[in-house]
């Protein structure tokens, strides 16, 4: 056998299918008692002061947008070039028995004008990561704080 070719035991193997699967989808809470509506208003009120906008929503996702303008980047011929970007905060909603579990994902989204040069790149920095599960617990702990509703 190669030596650079190595045995990897079932559970390292499993813990780094664990640490890359965490990075890939983003960040993950379980609210009790919470719908997808009351998530939505909770994180509008935290993205709306960075300018983000609520672009789309539904029972199984919502998505806010902020517009960065544009940006002036290289090219792969390394020319200067603008082009239009945009930052997409992406909710999932999971419900469960009594409560919702809420994933979350940022993008980085790349116009060009030309549709070959468009990119679409999910955030991969642990401070992005930090950033967005703080959201998330914040969101969490104000949701979870409310008082129960009075049973019918």
């Amino acid at each position: 056998m190669p030596s650079s070719l190595r045995y990897i035991p079932p559970v390292g193997a499993s813990m780094l299918l664990l640490f890359c699967s965490s990075s890939l989808f983003g960040q993950r809470v379980t609210i009790r008692a919470a719908s997808p509506s009351d998530v939505v208003v909770a994180i509008q009120k935290r993205l709306g002061d960075q300018g983000f906008k609520l672009a789309d929503s539904s029972k199984k996702q919502a998505m806010f947008t902020l517009d960065r303008g544009m940006v002036s980047q290289s090219a792969a011929n390394g020319m200067p070039q603008s082009v239009h970007v945009t930052l997409e905060f992406h909710l999932r909603f999971k419900p469960k028995a009594d409560s919702l579990q809420v994933d979350a994902s940022e993008e980085v989204v790349g116009e060009t004008g030309t549709r070959t040069m468009d990119f679409r790149k999910p955030v991969q920095t642990p401070a992005e990561h930090d950033s967005m599960q703080r959201v998330l617990d914040d969101v969490k702990a104000e949701l979870e704080a409310r008082p129960a509703a009075p049973a019918p």
